[in-house]
């Protein structure tokens, strides 16, 4: 026999996760539009990981092309000199950042994780 606060708690628990997986339809509706962009940016993840895997190809593209074009490697040394400048400048911007999110996704999951209650 189940008690009425146990059923009580099994209702709950039924309609709890039926808005779960209304509320989880509905952020897949509302993200698709999201999957182009950050699959281009997981390519330039990728990408830059394989670069800083691979610095000896990278370093030797550069020397040839320092031998080959001089004028245009300059100017490609130029560009790459200010990206590396500006990331040094905002990577510690994007840790702090990148830190708070991660506590405020922790301060969410703790506070809901005594209100859903198992059955035993």
């Amino acid at each position: 026999m189940i008690g009425a606060s146990q059923q009580a708690l099994l209702l709950r628990r039924q309609r709890l996760v039926a808005r779960s997986e209304v509320l989880r339809g509905r952020l897949v509706l509302e993200t698709t539009h999201w999957r182009g962009p950050l699959a281009a940016a997981d390519r330039v993840l990728l990408i830059g990981r394989w670069l800083h895997a691979q610095r000896i190809w990278l370093i030797g593209a550069t020397a040839l092309l320092l031998v080959v074009r001089p004028p245009r490697a300059f100017r490609w040394l130029g560009r790459g000199w200010w990206v590396w400048r500006v990331w040094r400048r905002l990577r510690p911007w994007l840790t702090v950042a990148s830190s708070l999110g991660q506590q405020r996704g922790e301060q969410g999951r703790g506070s809901s994780a005594g209100q859903s209650a198992e059955p035993a």
